[in-house]
């Protein structure tokens, strides 16, 4: 039995062509009746599903696609606020549909490989198995799937961007780590279908989902998209034969809840104990061969965040050793400023332990100790001893102008005494001959003419 092999290029077939693309490994024979077998996984007269055609993606498509993903993230951006105050459940509904169907319809004629596409597509699917007039029960489970799939689309827009950029660079290859497998997205959106089947309560609509589910899996692992969907081979095999054993309407099961019931388990028997198990170790053998773990959207997203933040720190602290560099530059040549300014009054002052001085608020006290960095322990007369800056102080003088220690003066008040002590700061300390003592400027008193 012969082999036919299908060259993968960027003439990618979309989702219904289930078949067509099975000659990549399948033998010749099971290629030949692709009607029926398409049929037998969505025999729906309200099937919506436009993939399906050959599409050849120029540049200019690709372009194209790219500018569309961008449009369909910011269109399902903004659908939580327009249902967030919505009471009405089946409102809330009607919102998601039409605009994820008015999403669907904006990326043109064009039936394309995106993920956000697919999610779109089959979440209208969904909605037209379940009907217009389900139970509560289903209906919650309805739209509590829907607003799960717009949260999917949004979740796959990076690998749809990714996908895009590969072709547009050239670059679309298994050896592209940074293109996840479409095998995680086909698993994934699997488990999420099966999920809602088994909400429901009614063994019809669960064996239909259940059912569409699987047709899903099998035309997700054997997308064109799927670089690596000749490893999945038995998997899309044993799809196909278990979906020829399943009746396409659940209305030919007899209207049999038991027979449902045992087609359900079979299905989940297959899916959980074979298909999943075998998928997920796939899945392993690709994480080996590429030589990493293969990341999801969220670890990506992390793994950006993390850089992002590493490169804020990195400039941040650059910022900050530069500061600090200027500071220290800053303080170093205040510090040798005071040292002059200590140095200058030192000497011009002749400074040293026991010279008298005077703070600005007239505490007069004599040095104790002197330091280089310009401060002084000061031995105050009449408060407590205390360490100050010396360029905050006055220092005693010998004279100023025609005063000298002893000159006899009388204050602009009338207040008469001799002159004690004489600070630089023009301050003059007066022992007055009735009443206290004076700190008062030179320029308020007059010298005695003898």
């Amino acid at each position: 039995m012969g082999i036919s092999v299908l060259r993968i290029t960027r003439a990618h077939l979309v989702e219904g062509c289930f078949v067509l693309s099975l000659c990549f490994f399948l033998p010749l024979s099971l290629t030949e009746s692709r009607a029926a077998y398409l049929n037998s996984i969505f025999d729906n007269p309200q099937k919506q599903e436009t993939e399906g055609t050959k599409v050849d993606l120029t540049e200019e498509d690709v372009v194209s696609l790219r500018q569309w993903v961008d449009t369909a993230k910011n269109g399902l951006d903004k659908i939580p606020d327009a249902i967030r105050y919505k009471k009405s459940p089946s409102e809330k509904r009607a919102i998601l549909i039409r605009e994820f169907k008015k999403i669907v319809k904006d990326s043109g004629n064009k039936e394309n490989e995106m993920l956000m596409r697919y999610v779109l597509n089959r979440a209208s699917v969904v909605n037209d198995m379940v009907g217009p007039s389900p139970t509560n029960v289903v209906h919650d489970s309805l739209l509590s799937f829907l607003i799960k799939s717009r949260d999917l689309a949004v979740k796959f827009y990076v690998d749809d961007v990714k996908f895009l950029e590969a072709l547009h660079g050239g670059t679309l290859s298994s050896e592209n780590v940074e293109l996840k497998p479409m095998a995680y997205f086909a698993q994934a959106y699997a488990f999420e279908v099966f999920q809602l089947a088994k909400t429901f309560l009614n063994p019809q609509l669960e064996y239909s989902f259940s059912r569409a589910a699987l047709g899903w899996l099998g035309n997700d692992l054997n997308s064109p998209r799927n670089l690596e969907r000749a490893l999945f081979s038995s998997d899309i095999l044993q799809i196909k034969e278990l979906l020829d054993t399943l009746y396409p309407d659940p209305a030919k099961v007899n209207q049999s809840n038991d027979k449902c019931l045992d087609l359900i388990n079979s299905i989940k028997y297959e899916y959980r104990e074979k298909l999943s198990k075998h998928i997920r170790s796939q899945i392993g053998d690709l994480e080996k061969k590429t030589g990493q773990k293969l990341k999801t959207i969220e670890e990506r997203n992390r793994e950006e965040e993390n850089k992002r933040k590493a490169e804020e720190r990195r400039v941040a602290d650059e910022a900050k050793a530069l500061r600090e560099n200027q500071e220290r530059i800053v303080k170093e040549g205040e510090a040798h400023a005071k040292l002059q300014e200590v140095r200058e009054l030192v000497n011009k002052y002749s400074l040293r332990k026991d010279s008298r001085v005077v703070d600005k608020n007239g505490n007069r006290g004599k040095i104790y100790e002197l330091f280089l960095d310009g401060r002084a322990y000061i031995n105050f007369d009449a408060i407590t001893d205390s360490m100050i800056d010396i360029t905050t102080l006055a220092f005693e003088v010998s004279e100023i102008g025609t005063l000298i220690k002893n000159t006899r003066v009388v204050s602009s008040a009338g207040v008469r005494g001799r002159v004690y002590e004489l600070f630089s700061d023009q301050r003059v300390y007066i022992i007055t001959d009735t009443g206290p003592d004076l700190l008062i400027h030179a320029s308020n008193l007059t010298p005695t003419i003898n």
